[in-house]
């Protein structure tokens, strides 16, 4: 994100049979040296998943020393990661203000005339970049070559959640999209 969009990097950690989704940055008008900077200053280096649309900008960040691993997409790519993220328990921290709003607002495409969500269902798309971020680091961390933790974005997420159930509307709305 740079204009527009901003640039949502947060943390994922596993944390016994649960992972923590951690806000870090939710900010517009990064160029990709800032990105690699806030990257780099973290307590810990972990690899970074991150939005494979951007190989450019992905290239200039392993440049200054960060491990970039580009998320995969392809057919039926959001719903499967939807889903797979759907079956962790899943806990955010207080702070993750953006990731908690993208949550509340992040929901199925409507068909104006229906009322209904479009078959197949997909999400809208906007207030999406922590959740595209996430998808990318629980693919990563849950794929073919699981790691232990991940730095996630759309640029770059990190990842970490310790849930503080902030009302009752998000409490329902967190656990829905938990599965639970």
């Amino acid at each position: 994100g740079y204009t527009n969009d901003p640039t949502a990097i947060g943390d994922i950690y596993k944390w016994n049979d649960t992972y923590v989704l951690d806000e870090i940055v939710y900010q517009t008008g990064l160029m990709n040296n800032n990105i690699a900077d806030i990257l780099m200053n973290q307590p810990e280096r972990v690899p970074v998943a991150a939005d494979s649309a951007e190989p450019k900008s992905n290239d200039e960040i392993a440049m200054r020393g960060i491990t970039i691993i580009p998320a995969r997409k392809g057919a039926d790519s959001v719903r499967s990661g939807i889903q797979l993220v759907q079956q962790e328990k899943i806990f955010v921290t207080d702070r993750s203000i953006n990731i908690w709003k993208e949550r509340c607002n992040y929901i199925w495409l409507v068909d104006p005339k229906t009322g209904r969500p479009y078959s197949p269902n997909e999400p809208i798309p906007t207030l999406n970049h922590h959740m595209d971020g996430i998808r990318y680091g629980f693919e990563t961390l849950l794929g073919e070559t699981p790691l232990s933790s991940a730095r996630v974005a759309n640029v770059c997420l990190r990842s970490c959640i310790v849930i503080s159930l902030m009302c009752n509307s998000l409490q329902t709305n967190f656990k829905s999209w938990l599965g639970s």
